[in-house]
């Protein structure tokens, strides 16, 4: 299973880092755990639906300043009903 990494505005997080060696991730890895002990959780219901709307919705519900979202890519065998969101918003420092 692959997992697959959604964010943005998450500070000390390099673009495209699940792509780098792993050593070379430890510190937006870090940077993420940092922003997930500040950051408000959420859950995004993704029964009969993709991940990709069901994060669009969010967006535009919550409208989010910063968020992160990690989730394992669906195949025929696994599929998840439900990804926790982590986000801060306009009220909060990014």
């Amino acid at each position: 299973m692959k997992k697959i990494y959604k964010y943005k505005n998450v500070p000390g997080v390099e673009k495209e880092f699940e792509y780098k060696p792993y050593g070379h991730q430890l510190p937006s890895l870090q940077a993420i755990r940092e922003f997930k002990k500040t950051a408000k959780e959420a859950w995004l219901h993704v029964k009969r639906r993709s991940i990709a709307s069901a994060l669009r919705q969010f967006i535009s519900l919550y409208e989010p300043t910063a968020y992160y979202l990690d989730y394992f890519d669906p195949t025929d065998d696994y599929k998840d009903d439900t990804c926790k969101i982590y986000y801060k918003g306009a009220d909060e420092n990014a």
